[in-house]
């Protein structure tokens, strides 16, 4: 376990200080989303925590990295902010992830791309669950959002 904690520091340190390196050159730094990619944390749904920022804050750089050490409570993130680690867990649906880039990396997330994309996320889930009725509902309900990047589902039995 202690090993973990100091890749984790390590890594978290190496982020601060590129951090620092990037304002000190006068550009505005880009914010960074660590995000656990371990099994625990994929099992649970990182993957919404990797990809719910892509498609919702471009601008903000998103990468997998090894265990927190939290796994009971993942899938967990981690940002620097305002010179301090922060962490999150739980980090399950795109509802949770918005949240995380309005109120502490500052971005704007276009309400409706955020509702599409939860939409898509558990349309996906209840296909996998072979659902297929309520996936297509879902997928259904997000074009109906209107986002315009997106595009009509196939479904096939």
């Amino acid at each position: 376990m202690a090993r973990r904690t100091r890749s984790t520091i390590a890594l978290l340190s190496a982020f601060t200080s590129s951090y620092a390196l990037d304002a000190t050159r006068g550009a505005a730094p880009r914010p960074t989303l660590w995000v656990c990619g371990n099994r625990w944390c994929r099992e649970r749904g990182a993957a919404v925590a990797l990809g719910a920022p892509l498609a919702l804050a471009p601008d903000v750089d998103v990468r997998p990295r090894g265990c927190f050490g939290r796994c009971g409570e993942g899938p967990n993130a981690a940002a620097v902010v305002g010179g301090a680690t922060v962490e999150w867990h739980a980090v399950d649906s795109v509802e949770k992830v918005r949240r995380i880039l309005e109120k502490y990396l500052r971005k704007d997330v276009d309400e409706s791309a955020a509702q599409c994309l939860e939409l898509h996320f558990l349309a996906e889930a209840a296909a996998k669950r072979k659902d297929l009725e309520l996936a297509a509902r879902l997928y259904s309900d997000a074009l109906a959002t209107g986002h315009a990047p997106q595009r009509g589902p196939a479904l096939a039995e």
